[in-house]
């Protein structure tokens, strides 16, 4: 029993003893290999993670910080309003005053 590749095509020989032999036969030292960069690159995107959710828990902080001090100014702006329009002078107090 012998076998014949004279009717196979060498680039379809070559695929088989280059890419699907090692991968089927030693699938274990480059998947390893592979899985070893995936989980190093996953570590990473993990801690890229981790630190883009404590970044943004720090700016939503600072934007509550912000709401409140506007809605502090807006309160004062309020009162400011109410008190100069108790303040505002009528039409027979300028009237009264002479002008010199």
């Amino acid at each position: 029993m012998s076998i014949d590749f004279s009717g196979i095509p060498w680039f379809w020989l070559m695929v088989f003893f280059f890419v699907v032999l090692p991968s089927i036969r030693g699938s274990g030292r480059g998947v390893k290999r592979e899985l070893g960069l995936a989980n190093s690159a996953l570590d990473r995107s993990q801690r890229e993670i981790t630190s883009l959710r404590h970044e943004l828990d720090e700016r939503l902080a600072d934007v509550d910080l912000l709401h409140s001090r506007v809605a502090e100014l807006e309160n004062r702006l309020d009162f400011t309003e109410r008190l100069l329009a108790q303040h505002r002078p009528t039409a027979s107090d300028r009237q009264a005053v002479p002008l010199q």
